[in-house]
């Protein structure tokens, strides 16, 4: 018996608010040094 379409949409749902809050938490972290970097023309 294989997943129903409720339970698969609701993982992927989740896995989706995941993904969102870990590139919300990493832009967080990039945006501190992403300023720096443009004035210097570097790239990290």
């Amino acid at each position: 018996m294989g997943i129903s379409t409720a339970t698969q949409a609701g993982t992927e749902t989740d896995r989706r608010a995941e993904l969102v809050a870990l590139a919300g938490g990493l832009a967080d972290r990039f945006a501190g040094r992403a300023a720096e970097h443009d004035r210097a023309n570097t790239f990290p």
